[in-house]
């Protein structure tokens, strides 16, 4: 190889730095292996009063303000590094209850929010909370209204509206409008995740009802407001276990409160509910689009023995209560269930906590990738997981760099960026984020950096560009320089070789690359 005049500066210089450092890694012991390298930074500490974090949104109006829900019925926002109240439903005279499975549980807004005055759907938000059962339900079981309309707690989908004059906060002095009551069975598998898709229309998981096992006392009890036999995940006559979806700005509802879209599955003259778009689930309490790809992702938690992540498609059925996930849980159930496309044991965890594709640029090589958690693991503090290629799971290896995780995992947010956050029971709301000059994640600032920088510079990224300037150049190799053999990952240790060599090699292929003149940006870009 003559590296004196290199056809390919940047394949010279990966030649030449392949040799300079060796590192060695390990997993920990486990179903479940270490993966990628990130680190936990703080943005926002949530007080305990208002309850613990457990999901996050951006508005969709570029603006760089996250949204995060709490579960005793507060909503901050996040501007700047300031905490602050955009909405509380219980100062708005909303009878909230909250506790054990029970609160506010969904956020989402209009994706006209920011759209021209007289738009509708213009300025409007969506709130998802159990509250007392105080109005008419507009779901029920038949074995709730035959026994004399019993039930633990209403799940109430709520449209709020912004002020006016102050973009920061919902205007509480308009009466927020009810588009449905569910009267729900038990106090658990709630679900409540809400969702815009691509198509505008508005996604709503649902638990099964509670209890265990799709029932409340037995599979035949005549009380507990689950369908006997086959419990009410696979009746598609009633609303529990399922994903629904509607159109809010609609109004061909039974109630008149919303639209009906015509390509649900039972919608119109087929049998079913009309708002059902999947079924058989226990309890999705998390569900998200892919912003890549449009594709619906939901972690429905399991009963004793598997978790489950699962791609939602219209119509389809999802196994519940015969299968959890690839277990037979009960024998006699029908043709054609989908399998989930990964699934854990409860030797790695006890509830999945469903989250996003990542679809950012600090974490480049995650894009496209699924990540979401567990609630407590097996020691009582949550797990932060990834899908890698195949659907493989992989548990984040967490820098010693930043936080270490702080408690038990209840939800993930995504902000504008598409970068992702976990929010933890302590209060903790935790950007995932890397170590500098980590380009790769591999836990350690080396030689695979440099590496990664060399292949794609001079393009925008992201994926090798350590400053995050959206242009992969010069100052990201200066940016790796700067944090050479700096890591925090678990374990990686280098090879004893001299570091002097390494940042040699380091120098030898800046100058290669220094030799490269960086095309100009448009203007503007």
């Amino acid at each position: 190889m003559d590296c004196l005049v290199p056809r390919d500066r940047r394949s010279c210089g990966v030649m030449l730095l392949s040799c300079a450092l060796v590192v060695v890694g390990s997993h920990r012991a486990g179903a479940i292996p270490l993966g990628d390298t990130i680190r936990l930074d703080s943005i926002a500490a949530i007080p305990a009063a208002l309850g613990a974090p457990n999901w996050a949104t951006d508005a969709g109006d570029g603006t760089s303000r996250l949204f995060v829900v709490t579960q005793n019925g507060e909503v901050d926002l996040v501007k700047n590094g300031v905490r602050s109240k955009f909405l509380n439903v219980g100062d708005a005279k909303v009878p909230i209850e909250a506790g054990g499975e029970k609160g506010l549980l969904g956020l989402a807004f209009s994706p006209n929010f920011s759209a021209a005055p007289g738009t509708p759907g213009r300025g409007k938000v969506y709130t998802y909370e159990t509250e007392s059962r105080v109005g008419t339900a507009d779901f029920d079981h038949p074995e709730l209204v035959a026994a004399g309309g019993i039930g633990d707690n209403y799940g109430v989908l709520r449209e709020w509206t912004v002020s006016a004059t102050n973009p920061d906060a919902i205007d509480t002095t308009i009466p927020s409008r009810v588009l449905l009551r569910i009267n729900h069975p038990q106090d658990n598998h709630n679900g409540g995740g809400i969702v815009f898709g691509p198509d505008k229309n508005l996604y709503i998981s649902l638990g099964d009802g509670g209890g265990g096992n799709d029932n409340n006392g037995g599979i035949n009890n005549a009380t507990d407001g689950h369908t006997n036999g086959t419990g009410n995940a696979q009746d598609i006559n009633v609303v529990y276990g399922k994903i629904l979806r509607i159109d809010p700005l609609g109004s061909n509802s039974k109630n008149g409160q919303y639209g009906i879209p015509a390509t649900n599955p039972f919608a119109g003259a087929t049998a079913g509910v009309d708002e059902i778009y999947a079924y058989g689930l226990r309890n999705p309490f998390r569900i998200s689009f892919d912003r890549g790809t449009g594709q619906l992702y939901a972690g429905d938690v399991g009963q004793n023995q598997m978790e489950e992540v699962d791609i939602i498609n219209s119509g389809k059925n999802y196994g519940w209560v015969y299968m959890e996930g690839s277990l037979v849980n009960r024998t006699g159930g029908p043709a054609g269930m989908i399998a989930p496309i990964a699934e854990y044991t409860h030797a790695d965890g006890n509830a999945v906590i469903g989250g996003f594709v990542y679809r950012g640029k600090a974490l480049a090589p995650l894009t496209g990738q699924y990540i979401f958690g567990d609630l407590a693991g097996t020691s009582g503090v949550g797990r932060l997981f990834y899908l890698d290629t195949g659907n493989v799971i992989k548990e984040f290896d967490i820098s010693t760099e930043g936080l270490g995780v702080p408690g038990q995992l209840y939800g993930f947010g995504q902000d504008k960026d598409g970068e992702i956050y976990a929010l933890f029971d302590t209060g903790d709301v935790i950007k995932l984020s890397r170590n500098p000059g980590d380009v790769d994640l591999s836990g350690l600032v080396d030689v695979s950096d440099i590496q990664t920088v060399a292949t794609n510079y001079l393009t925008s990224g992201p994926l090798g560009d350590a400053d995050l300037s959206g242009f992969v150049d010069i100052s990201d190799i200066q940016t790796i320089a700067a944090h050479w053999l700096q890591g925090g990952g678990s374990p990686a240790t280098a090879v004893p070789e001299p570091a002097s060599l390494a940042l040699a090699a380091c120098g030898v292929l800046a100058g290669l690359l220094y030799g490269i003149r960086p095309r100009r940006r448009a203007s503007g870009a």
